[in-house]
This record gives C-alpha cells, sequence and structure tokens, in this order.
C-alpha cells in the first residue's frame, strides 16, 4: 500500500550514511504528544514512580529547584522498591560540573541547602544512599578542552560541544524531547515532547546507547572520585579518543540494526520511528544528511512537513531543500526571548 511505499522511500534516504537509520514500529494508540511543560513533568514523575528494574536519565544536566529535587527523591524512592533497580544518568561533563544559580533557594527559604552546587553534587547525593543501584555517566567532548576553563567563562567552553541528548526512560516508557531536567523546563520553557508507551524494543536500544557512551565517558563515583572509562586514555584529549569513541558507536549501531529490524513487525503498528544520531565531533553526521534527503523524497504537493525547534538556524543545504518543496512547510521556533542567553551579557546574547 501507500504506507509501505513512503517507507521504501524513508529507507532510500536513510542509505550510505556513517550510521543505519534504525526503523522502530509502533502502534499509534502508545504514542502521547505533549503540549505543556507541566504535563512533560508529571509524566516523567509518573514513570519513575512505576517503573520497577531500570531507569535511564540522558541530558545536558539536572537542575537544583524544588521539582527536580523532587526527581531525584522519586528515584531514592525506586531504589527502596527494588534493591535491584538500576539507575543510570548521562549527563554533559562541562554543564554537569558548572556551578548553578541559587535563585531557587533565594525564592525557597525553608529548603536549606548549600548554595552554589553542580548537577553532579545532586545526583552524588542519591549515590551516596544507593551507590550499588545508581551509576554516572559524563561526556565531555573533545573539543570542549579541559584548559579551556581557565581562559573562558565555564559556560562559553561549552559552545566547544556538549552531550544533548534528552532521553528519559524507565522499563518500557520512553520520553524523548528537548526537555533538560531543571524546574524551568517543568514549570513555563515548553519544549517538544513525545512519549512512546509499551515500547520495549524502543527503551533497551536507549539503554544500550547509555552502556555503549559510558564506554568512554568519566564514571563518577559516590564520593566525586571521577575514572575515565576509555581504555588506556586519561581524558577525551587523547588523540586516541574519537576515532575509539566512533568506532564504539557505530559497532553499537550496526548491532542494534540487527536487533531492532526483526522486532520492527508489531502487530497493528501503523507509525513509524526513526532513530538518528549526530556527534560532529566523533566524525559521525547521520541526522544533518537524512534529513535533507527525507525532504527530498518526501517532499511534494499534498504533503505537510513540520519543523520544530527551541533554536533554528537550519544549514544552507536543508534551507535550498525547503525552498524548493512544494509541500507545506510549518516552522515552530522559540521567540528570542524564551533563550537563556537571550538576557546575558557580552557574547552570550550571541
Amino acid at each position: 500500500g501507500e504506507f509501505e511505499r513512503v517507507l521504501q522511500r524513508v529507507d532510500e534516504a536513510g542509505r550510505g550514511l556513517d550510521l543505519p537509520v534504525l526503523p522502530l514500529r509502533v502502534r499509534s494508540d502508545s504514542v502521547d504528544v505533549l503540549y505543556d511543560p507541566g504535563e512533560f513533568y508529571d509524566r516523567l514523575c509518573a514513570m519513575i514512580e512505576r517503573a520497577e528494574h531500570r531507569i535511564l536519565l540522558m541530558t545536558l544536566y539536572v537542575g537544583r529547584g524544588p521539582k527536580a529535587l523532587r526527581l531525584l527523591r522519586l528515584l531514592e524512592d525506586a531504589c527502596e522498591r527494588n534493591p535491584a533497580m538500576e539507575i543510570h544518568v548521562v549527563m554533559d561533563y562541562m554543564r554537569g560540573t558548572r556551578l548553578m544559580s541559587d535563585r531557587h533557594w533565594k525564592e525557597k527559604a525553608e529548603l536549606k541547602r548549600p548554595r552554589r552546587l553542580r548537577s553532579v553534587d545532586i545526583i552524588q547525593e542519591v549515590m551516596a544512599k544507593f551507590p550499588q543501584n545508581v551509576r554516572l555517566s559524563l561526556y565531555q567532548a573533545p573539543e570542549a578542552r579541559t584548559w579551556l576553563k581557565w581562559i573562558l567563562p565555564h559556560a562559553m567552553v561549552e559552545a566547544f560541544g556538549v552531550q544533548h541528548m534528552k532521553a528519559y526512560a524507565a522499563d518500557d516508557a520512553v520520553i524523548i524531547g528537548g526537555a533538560n531536567l531543571e524546574d524551568n523546563y517543568f514549570d513555563n520553557r515548553l519544549d517538544r515532547y513525545v512519549v512512546l508507551r509499551n515500547a520495549p524494543t524502543f527503551t533497551e536500544f536507549l539503554w544500550g546507547l547509555g552502556e555503549t557512551f559510558r564506554s568512554f565517558c568519566y564514571d563518577v563515583g559516590p564520593t566525586g572520585d571521577m575514572r575515565f572509562l576509555a581504555p588506556g586514555m586519561d581524558s577525551s584529549e587523547d588523540d586516541r579518543y574519537v576515532p575509539y569513541a566512533r568506532e564504539e558507536i557505530v559497532q553499537f549501531f550496526r548491532g542494534a540494526e540487527d536487533t531492532l529490524r526483526p522486532a520492527g513487525a508489531v502487530e497493528g503498528a501503523d507509525t513509524e520511528v526513526r532513530i538518528t544520531f549526530q556527534a560532529g565531533q566523533l566524525g559521525l553526521r547521520q541526522d544533518t544528511p537524512f534529513t535533507g534527503r527525507l525532504f527530498e523524497v518526501l517532499g511534494g504537493r499534498g504533503w505537510r512537513c513540520f519543523f520544530t525547534s527551541p533554536y533554528f538556524a537550519l544549514p544552507p543545504d536543508h534551507e535550498d531543500v525547503v525552498y524548493r518543496q512544494e509541500a507545506e512547510v510549518n516552522i515552530v521556533v522559540a521567540a528570542p526571548a524564551a533563550n537563556g542567553f537571550f538576557s546575558g551579557r557580552g557574547l552570550f546574547p550571541y
């Protein structure tokens, strides 16, 4: 039918890239699109409260506001419910070790916490209580050199590269989007949130991706000690790091392709999900060319296409494709004032 013909064209768009574009078929009645930051927070809390086996949090950073801290208490409750609970938190090294604003504590005097915390310090509170259950992995982009912190503001070093995936999984439920685990994203910063329920194949993939990342990340212990796990290396600044990390990801995706394709035939499936990945500093560019090709093969009269992003800066080749479209193209982007850098000083607004 028409659906199968469309999928064939999508397959053609994914050929010859650095990584295979992984397919996942699901039922539309197991997919929810959320429209409100509060709904995102409530759904995430409910997922953690219902978790029985494992929880994965892949984010840029974790905040220190009251709602973010409640999430951490729910992680502790999960460990108490099941002594064998597995929790893996993947964050960015630079963002995760940056000192955070204390505005929440000025507003909430009843919450007594040390000031000037970092994301890693907050996660360590949970790790200290449940060291056998919680793992924390910090990814450091190879161009985000540690010595840059001595000559540039910490936040500016992050412009050299960060871990920017936002994927939250608990057992067989997943939320994919762009929101970090910080109160601003739970209260008034609207982002994209897609929930997949009853998706054990996808959650297994994400768990494996987290484990793959861990193999070339800093592993943080309950006392704050850090151990770099890439064999024979001390940091991502090692010349061997990029080829090693790249090969680990390539091998993982190839193995996942063998797993996901046979598992893709879900009874009653009427929705196609394609998993893409990009890590330019590791020499892996899959998402950008695939998106451009997708518009080439699917864009046409009668189609409706949507771009949604908090930051909108299309590569030139994507702009060309959009301008040539006969399809209806809808662009949803955050207003400049919604950007946290908007009111910054110096170079930050740019």
